[in-house]
């Protein structure tokens, strides 16, 4: 306080700048924020949302069903059985991964998730219908952002 400084709480550090290179009453922000009220993994671990760049099948597994699969990549690492050909068991996305697939909300082919291919139009009106229970309007989604995708998920969520 001597030097003009003022303390907070981490929790309200986090609502005024809650992530790394988004603006908290940015649109992109509020979305963010609103899904993460909802349980959902919006963030990298470096809290970036990076809303830019393309969403790929791995993180949006990653950004619907992470909290819930801890106890599944536990489970997976100490088994070392990987769930997947593409994905071994350590990897980060590996047991939400697992957790889509069994939920139908994705799917896998050949034994294979495809964690780093980007979603296509189709594979995110199936996670949508699946894991929102809407529909979006079907687009042309050559390459979905992470901005793009909070907004779309915030809005079907009423």
């Amino acid at each position: 306080t001597d030097h003009g400084y003022k303390v907070v709480t981490a929790s309200e550090l986090l609502e005024r700048a809650p992530f790394r290179d988004t603006a908290a009453e940015s649109r992109t922000g509020r979305d963010a924020r609103r899904l993460l009220r909802m349980g959902w993994c919006v963030a990298y671990q470096d809290n970036a949302l990076r809303p830019e760049r393309t969403l790929t099948r791995g993180e949006l597994a990653m950004m619907a069903f992470g909290w819930d699969t801890v106890p599944k990549r536990i489970e997976l690492i100490r088994s070392g059985r990987a769930p997947f050909r593409d994905l071994a068991p350590r990897h980060p996305y590996a047991a939400a991964a697992v957790r889509a697939v069994e939920t139908r909300a994705m799917s896998a082919q050949d034994g294979r998730f495809r964690p780093d291919a980007p979603v296509t139009s189709l594979e995110l009106a199936q996670f949508c219908a699946t894991r929102l229970g809407r529909t979006p309007p079907l687009k042309d989604w050559s390459q979905v952002t992470h901005g793009e995708f909070l907004a779309l998920a915030a809005g079907l969520m009423g």
